[in-house]
C-alpha cells in the first residue's frame, strides 16, 4: 500500500528546492542548503515531519536532482544537488 504524502510538506519541500541557493544563475548560489527544522518559523510544523518521515519524501528530491546529505533531525537538515 503506498503512503499518502502531506500536501503541506510537498509544497514546503518545493519552496526549498526553487531557494535561490538552488539557481546556478544566481549570484548567491552554493548547491546545498542547511536548515534548522526546529526553527522555521511558521514552515516549522511542515520542516518537523519532513525530518520524521524523510525517507518517505527521499524520491521527490531525487527527482528533482537533490539528496539529503545524511538522516535529517530536529536541528539540522542539509539537502544537496546530486553531483551527475
Amino acid at each position: 500500500m503506498t503512503k499518502l504524502l502531506n500536501k503541506q510538506v510537498v509544497l514546503y519541500l518545493g519552496r526549498i528546492i526553487n531557494d535561490y541557493q538552488f539557481d546556478r544563475n544566481n549570484e548567491d548560489y552554493l548547491g546545498f542548503i542547511n536548515l534548522d527544522p526546529l526553527n522555521s518559523g511558521s514552515d516549522t510544523p511542515y520542516a518537523l515531519e519532513l525530518v520524521k518521515n524523510y525517507k518517505d519524501y527521499e524520491l521527490i528530491l531525487e527527482a528533482v536532482g537533490m539528496e539529503f546529505d545524511s538522516i535529517p533531525n530536529d536541528e539540522e537538515m542539509i539537502i544537496n544537488e546530486i553531483n551527475l
